[in-house]
């Protein structure tokens, strides 16, 4: 009779209540050197400290900037938040497997590996980090402004020299003609 090949493994698995394994990228389009966070959470019925059980996925040609793990207890048991925080170097299309950690089934008490439902695609473009070229956007908007509010000044300036120029060149208004008195004649004494 032969030993299936979990039967040893079943020692050093933990058995669990595995609730939730998932995984996401906080932006789904990057820049080359623009850094973004890939966040792993599994929720677990049990109190523990740590899940050591869990592993990453391969972050091939990313350069790893932070990895930070977070777990909080509550009365439903332990969240564990994973976040590795990575800088692409190439341009291109990424897909991360999904993570995945081994324990025993605490269901069914059965070996098993519980895994994030699907894996995470992020695609990294080649050119000027988006602030970069926010800033330049910004930039070229600020100089238009200046450059219209500039155009709206001298026609102001124009319209105003224009009227002056108007009011010095009119004639002064003609006098009214003198008016023509009548000598009156006074009626003879009487």
């Amino acid at each position: 009779m032969s030993v299936p090949s979990w039967a040893g493994a079943q020692t050093s698995l933990r058995a669990l209540h595995v609730r939730d394994l998932s995984m996401r990228a906080d932006k789904a389009h990057v820049r080359v050197h623009e850094p973004f966070r890939l966040a792993i959470h599994v929720h677990v019925n049990e109190n523990v400290a740590a899940l050591d059980e869990l592993v990453i996925p391969d972050v091939g040609t990313m350069q790893m900037l932070g990895d930070e793990r977070h777990t909080t207890h509550s009365a439903g048991g332990t969240d564990v938040v994973e976040t590795l925080t990575l800088e692409p170097a190439v341009a291109g299309r990424f897909t991360f497997k999904p993570a995945y950690l081994d324990a025993i089934d605490a269901r069914d008490r059965k070996p098993k590996r519980f895994s994030a439902s699907r894996p995470v695609t992020v695609v990294v473009d080649s050119g000027a980090p988006l602030a970069e070229s926010a800033g330049s956007a910004l930039r070229q908007l600020a100089a238009g402004t200046l450059i219209a509010l500039g155009a709206a000044v001298a026609l102001a300036a124009l319209v105003v020299l224009a009227r002056r120029r108007r009011r010095r060149e009119r004639p002064a208004p003609a006098a009214p003609p003198p008016a023509t008195v009548q000598p009156t004649v006074a009626p003879p004494p009487s």
